[in-house]
């Protein structure tokens, strides 16, 4: 300490430290991440396979890298066997299940609905649970439930969660989780877009799914239906490389293109 050799702190281990206050900013408080997980995959994944190479500067990466390709082709490979198999006994299952969502029986629980007037809306707002919290029920998200059920919405009352479980992982969008501030999980969603494809001379439309990451805002369901929705805060699908480790994506916001967001790059032979 200091190091001296190599890099000396220009490495990418430092340097992403300097970017956890932005991303805070960004996405939020990261009280639900652990990196026990991804640590202990050093083991698999870095330590034992470098026993495998020479340990040379110039070839380590790239040695490394082949013997992980091996490890995982053969994995792949096995796994498929197994798959095209059940598939044709018809015995193929998938545990990402989309009716498997359920209301965390942890989550707090609100209500509330909307009349209309001449010249205003109210909203009566009550908490269900014992812990009474923020209201969560921001303008954008009244905006939001207005936009996507004009007539629903003042017809039928609204129940609110702060949690729901799918394929027994727990979701959470909450504004004041345990009094410790906010809790907004970050989703990937599946957003369809088309695209031409030119053949002779003809354009055709298809639509292909670009997993775009969103902030869950707000889990809520109809008063006597049992359809659960979500409310979520998406990204463009413009995404820039950070770091080595490491993507930023910009947030959607209302009247604000893609191309004002900044560019994180400055290399002007980029643009």
């Amino acid at each position: 300490m200091p190091r001296t050799t190599g890099n000396n702190w220009d490495i990418a281990k430092i340097y992403e430290q300097l970017h956890v206050a932005e991303n805070i900013n960004f996405f939020g408080a990261h009280q639900n991440v652990h990196t026990g997980p991804q640590e202990h995959n050093h083991i698999f994944n870095t330590k034992k396979p470098s026993k495998q190479v020479q340990r040379k500067k110039l070839t380590l990466d790239w040695q490394l890298g082949n013997r992980l390709s091996e490890k995982y082709s053969l994995i792949n490979a096995a796994y498929g066997k197994f798959v095209q198999s059940n598939r044709t006994m018809g015995v193929c299952k998938t545990n990402e299940d989309e009716n498997n969502v359920k209301i965390s029986p942890n989550a707090s629980k609100f209500q509330f609905n909307m009349q209309e007037h001449a010249d205003n809306i109210t909203i009566n707002f009550v908490w269900a649970s014992k812990s009474r919290q923020v209201n969560p029920v921001t303008p954008s998200i009244l905006q939001t439930l207005i936009d996507h059920f004009p007539e629903k919405i003042f017809q039928k009352k609204i129940n609110g969660f702060t949690e729901i479980i799918k394929n027994n992982r727990i979701h959470r969008a909450d504004i004041d989780y345990r009094h410790n501030g906010c809790w907004h999980d970050n989703i990937l969603v599946a957003w369809s877009t088309n695209t031409a494809n030119k053949d002779d001379n003809e354009s055709i439309q298809e639509e292909e799914d670009s997993l775009v990451p969103a902030e869950i805002k707000m889990f809520f369901q109809f008063e006597s239906e049992s359809t659960l929705y979500s409310i979520i805060h998406s990204c463009h699908y413009r995404n820039e490389k950070m770091s080595v480790l490491s993507f930023i994506w910009m947030k959607e916001y209302y009247n604000v293109s893609i191309s004002e967001f900044p560019s994180y790059k400055t290399n002007n032979a980029e643009t």
